[in-house]
């Protein structure tokens, strides 16, 4: 089984921390190694930095390079500043970027960078036997909860796939 090298945004992991942040110790142990650049875990207030260590996160301190190119990009898109940071290390280290942010994923597609969902990581969880599927069904309820920009649809198609792989 290959592990993936993922790179975090701020919207999927305050989806985690706030229906069940252990799920990322699954998802470093199972999935891939999950890379968080600095500034986008500042965003998240219900994660610091030991805690995301402990759940096996990378944080990634970015080079001024990068931070410049960051800061430069978004000043002139619709994109923030963690966004475009997330998609240039994404785009160098050749690492997908797991975000639901719709712009974010155009861009990144634009630039032909992998990209996943947040709920994929839970799907693949479940495709590898780390996750029961009515607890990842039950997380991806939770998260459409606390996050109204999660479509019913979403969650929906996510069910079905949940459950076609049984």
């Amino acid at each position: 089984m290959k592990l993936e090298l993922l790179i975090v945004d701020a919207n999927v992991l305050i989806d985690f921390c706030k229906t069940d942040r252990s799920v990322l110790t699954l998802v470093t142990k199972h999935v891939g190694v999950v890379h968080v650049a600095e500034p986008v875990l500042s965003e998240v207030r219900q994660l610091d930095r030991v805690t995301a260590e402990g759940l096996g996160l990378h944080i990634v301190q970015a080079d001024f390079a990068l931070l410049t190119m960051a800061a430069t990009a978004s000043a002139r898109s619709p994109l923030r500043f963690q966004d475009w940071l997330c998609l240039l290390l994404a785009e160098r280290e050749t690492w997908t970027c797991v975000t639901n942010d719709k712009r974010l994923r155009t861009e990144c597609a634009s630039r032909t960078v992998s990209v996943m969902w947040g709920l994929q990581l839970l799907l693949q969880l479940v495709e590898r036997r780390a996750l029961p599927a009515n607890d990842a069904i039950d997380l991806a309820e939770a998260m459409r909860k606390i996050n109204r920009r999660i479509a019913r649809e979403v969650v929906d198609d996510f069910i079905r796939r949940v459950k076609k792989g049984r």
